[in-house]
């Protein structure tokens, strides 16, 4: 017996075949990290890669609001408020950001140069540099911040090795972990600045201020204070190494230096009399020292 199948029309056999496709996903066929569709301007916003080129945005908000990848040629973001945004990978490119708001941007690989910034601001090495910026395990080896305000900053894990920090303002800054190795902070104001663990090896802090600072656990194994000695009063440097740092003629009124090591430390003329010096591991210091704790 001979069975014959059912012959479907044209119609009906296209049919058919777009409800089997229905309950199939199709993953990857658009563009990949395609723009939002909606690219208005606004605060907290998923903006990511929209093109902005040439637009005028001026006291535009984009607090908190997501722009990597975002395309700013051109564009007039003069008082725009930028404030707690990411800017990673954008395009500012001849972009006008006078008296923007960059308070706590994020940033890293930025194309371009901008026509102008707000004072005090800088683009260097692809990063937003001043007050406040979120610049966590930035790479800012050997990078030129002479005079950067970067006070406030969050630079935790950052790579400022071999940075020349001459005269820039670190007050209140986080250096957690972040690479000092032969940078140059010489009369750099790091007053309440957090350096736990930070690697100040061959560091320069001459003339350096670092009231109230942080210093727990860091390293700054032949790091100099010289020719000026540089200011720890109050300065927390509980475990720090100091093994053949040289901190003559430094101010260490009321520092903590719990559990530092001090070996072939150079301490010439400096009034230890108001410092912490409980456990500290200590070898062939170099003096005179002009004064010790009672009872030392």
């Amino acid at each position: 017996m001979i069975i014959r199948r059912p012959q479907l029309s044209v119609a009906a056999f296209a049919g058919a075949l777009i409800a089997s496709l229905g309950a199939f996903v199709f993953v990857g066929v658009g563009p990949a990290s395609a723009a939002p569709v909606n690219c208005t301007p606004g605060p907290s916003l998923n903006l990511a890669g929209c093109d902005y080129t040439g637009q005028n945005l001026t006291s535009a908000d984009f607090a908190a609001s997501d722009l990597t990848g975002a395309i700013f040629t051109g564009s007039n973001l003069t008082s725009a408020n930028l404030r707690g945004t990411t800017l990673t990978s954008a395009n500012l490119a001849f972009a006008t950001l006078t008296h923007a708001t960059l308070a706590y941007v994020r940033s890293g690989a930025i194309v371009g140069t901008p026509a102008a910034l707000p004072p005090h601001w800088r683009l260097l090495d692809g990063y937003l540099i001043g007050q406040s910026a979120r610049l966590a395990r930035a790479k800012l080896a050997g990078a030129t911040l002479k005079d950067a305000n970067l006070s406030h900053a969050d630079l935790i894990s950052a790579n400022l090795s071999g940075a020349n920090l001459t005269d820039a303002n670190l007050t209140g800054t986080n250096l957690t972990s972040a690479n000092l190795f032969q940078a140059t902070l010489s009369g750099a104001v790091l007053t309440t600045a957090t350096l736990p663990l930070a690697n100040l090896l061959l560091a320069n802090l001459s003339g350096a201020t670092l009231t109230l600072a942080d210093l727990q656990g860091a390293d700054l194994t032949e790091a100099t204070t010289q020719p000026l000695g540089a200011n720890f009063s109050g300065a927390d440097l509980r475990g720090t190494n100091l093994d053949a740092t040289d901190l003559s003629n430094s101010n260490l009124t009321n520092a903590d230096l719990t559990g530092a090591a001090l070996v072939t430390t150079f301490l010439v003329g400096d009034d230890l009399s108001s410092s912490n010096l409980t456990d500290v591991s200590s070898a062939g210091i170099i003096g005179p020292l002009l004064a010790l704790p009672p009872n030392w």
